[in-house]
């Protein structure tokens, strides 16, 4: 039987889809991986199909795929390809996997009639309740449907994380680099506290240009390595000396738990996060953590310093077992639900 996973938007080797729900499908499947290029940096497992073009063309060739290619199921992660799914639908089973809050995060771009789209977004997402399955990365996601679904937390899958390493002095950010993330406050901060900024992530040039100067101006210095593949992002923040989650008070990230803390926790680096609501109830009272609060540029400063010695490390070392515990990707869940929507016997989803 035949998986497809299909995007147009996401970089191929994106962690929730490489990293995690593809290994899961393979397992029991044979899996067909469709993404734009440049492929994954490792296929192994899984059959890679380019998506090449601009993004309308992405589309258009995703939306042939779904009618022209013998697919049992598919998996829909870009929130724009959804209509097309709705409409295959009739011919093929479809599996819609929710990343985000997706009219929240439409509210936060500047779009011209934003709340219009945000109404349109709802919409589509009512109707694709209505066409296939849903999962969902977050419980707070749950409140956009009107029935219940599973939930796959965005855990990491800690057999594939490398061992922590010795610390270079560094701090150390991984994710998408926008200012709605804190990536100004971090450089200002970081440049304030005197020390090694390295951002792993995309980022606007326009932003790049700002954040260098805002570090060096204050003293400091910073290495933007662009995007790195997971397994090399892991590498590098297995060195740190502080890690750094500075997300600014937007609706699509207040009570969002960022997957990249857990990550962090879990190698033993010492963490500065903004005090959200979905980040502190997770990290709040846990050795090797400080919560700051949302733009408060200077108390970012004060924890980074404090944070950045021997005795913060041996205390977030201290607390890797419980949160590789407490925090897992839910691999036995996620198949017994696909296997259950593609009818494979003897498999009922944990709901």
């Amino acid at each position: 039987m035949i998986v497809g996973v299909l995007s147009v938007v996401h970089h191929s080797d994106d962690v929730r889809i490489r990293e995690k729900l593809i290994p899961t499908l393979s397992q029991d499947f044979d899996v067909e991986y469709h993404s734009r290029a440049p492929g994954p940096s490792v296929v192994e497992g899984f059959e890679w199909q380019p998506i090449r073009g601009p993004r309308i063309v992405r589309n258009l060739s995703l939306a042939a795929r779904l009618w022209t290619r013998s697919l049992d199921l598919v998996v829909l992660v870009d929130p724009e390809t959804f209509l097309a799914g709705i409409l295959a639908s009739r011919c093929t089973r479809i599996v819609f996997d929710i990343h985000e809050n997706i009219p929240a995060q439409i509210l936060t771009k500047r779009l011209p009639f934003k709340k219009l789209v945000a109404r349109m977004a709802q919409v589509v997402i009512n109707a694709a309740e209505r066409s296939g399955r849903i999962t969902l990365a977050e419980p707070g996601y749950c409140d956009l449907f009107t029935s219940e679904h599973p939930v796959f937390e965005n855990y990491p899958r800690w057999e594939s994380l490398p061992e922590p390493g010795d610390s270079d002095g560094s701090v150390v950010y991984v994710g998408d680099i926008t200012e709605q993330r804190g990536a100004l406050d971090l450089a200002k901060a970081t440049g304030e506290a005197g020390l090694d900024l390295v951002m792993v992530g995309r980022c606007s040039p326009d932003l790049a240009v700002a954040i260098e100067q805002a570090v060096t101006s204050a003293g400091g210095t910073v290495e933007m390595t662009g995007r790195l593949p997971w397994h090399a992002a892991m590498q590098r923040l297995a060195t740190a000396a502080v890690a750094v989650s500075p997300l600014r008070d937007t609706p699509n990230y207040r009570n969002s738990l960022p997957t990249k803390v857990l990550e962090y926790l879990g190698m033993g680096v010492p963490v500065v996060a903004t005090d959200l609501p979905g980040t502190a109830q997770v990290l709040r009272g846990r050795p090797g953590v400080w919560l700051v609060p949302t733009g408060d540029v200077a108390a970012l400063r004060d924890a980074i310093l404090d944070a950045n010695n021997e005795a913060s490390r041996v205390a977030a070392r201290a607390g890797v077992e419980d949160i590789r515990s407490e925090y897992e990707w839910p691999t036995e869940r996620v198949r017994r639900f696909y296997s259950e929507v593609a009818g494979l016997p003897g498999m009922d989803p944990e709901r």
